[in-house]
């Protein structure tokens, strides 16, 4: 082996062990990965609530297509703050640390989300089938506004989740 080769070589070995920025990282990137699934899913739910809307408004129903409009915009707000949501990190400036038990916490509070989402998927498919029935649906989509408002409120406590 020629000099150069081994000096890349022990470069290469020099770091066998990960470190826990390694972990943390690895961490951070899985859990990026599924608040995008959590978001995407969200995204369908939205899709569908604006094609109910588009056939309400189709049809002259405009006093409902408001009310799924205070719908629609409730919703996009919930994805776009799960998507700039961020995990165990913190900014070069910030002064809190985000510890492992606080991780924890934070998992679990998503994954209570993630349940919400679901009940949320559920609420929607009612509203898609009554307006197929062409049932009333003033009511549900008084439903899922509130629905998204509750939803909205929790993740506003997600910080308190960190800081606690």
């Amino acid at each position: 082996m020629v000099e150069g080769e081994r000096e890349g070589a022990a470069h290469l070995g020099a770091r066998t062990e990960l470190t826990r920025d390694d972990l943390d990282g690895a961490r951070d990137a899985q859990d990026r990965t599924g608040l995008d699934r959590r978001a995407d899913r969200l995204e369908e739910q939205l899709a569908r609530v604006n094609e109910v809307q588009y056939q309400l408004t189709s049809q002259g129903r405009l006093d409902v297509t408001l009310l799924l409009e205070r719908a629609s915009t409730k919703l996009q707000l919930l994805i776009d703050r799960i998507k700039t949501a961020s995990y165990g990190y913190a900014g070069f400036f910030d002064a809190i640390k985000v510890d492992e038990d606080a991780l924890d916490k934070l998992y679990r509070f998503d994954e209570r989300m993630l349940d919400a989402s679901d009940e949320l998927e559920i609420t929607v498919g009612r509203l898609v089938e009554a307006i197929q029935g062409e049932e009333p649906i003033i009511e549900q989509a008084n439903g899922l506004i509130r629905q998204l408002e509750n939803l909205n409120d929790t993740y506003s406590k997600r910080q308190d989740v960190l800081l606690a």
